[in-house]
């Protein structure tokens, strides 16, 4: 019997990046505001978040209480759509506001 020349390739297995993703509080201004919404992109696209489920839960994991009752609001009880949720933050948070 001839000796098998045959390598053990190694296996490789990429596990998704963790994106750090600060906590929104809707207090920042519209430089915190698109810092976030690019923030939480990032993770969706990093963690192939590939139902509406997933991204709504890093989405809703990372929004201060008060965003999350303005949102409700907003969006009159409907925060199915993470799309949705994230555009509304970007217009209401990211706008300046007069006064």
């Amino acid at each position: 019997m001839a000796a098998s020349t045959k390598k053990n390739n190694p296996i490789v297995v990429l596990a998704p990046r963790e994106v750090p993703i600060g906590k929104f509080y809707g207090d920042g201004g519209a430089r915190d505001t698109r810092r976030f919404v690019e923030e939480v992109k990032a993770a969706w696209s990093a963690q192939r978040c590939e139902t509406e489920q997933e991204k709504r839960g890093i989405l809703w994991s990372h929004l201060g209480e008060e965003v999350r009752r303005e949102l409700n609001c907003l969006l009159d009880g409907d925060t199915r759509d993470p799309q949705r949720m994230l555009q509304t933050i970007a217009t209401t948070y990211g706008e300046i506001q007069s006064t």
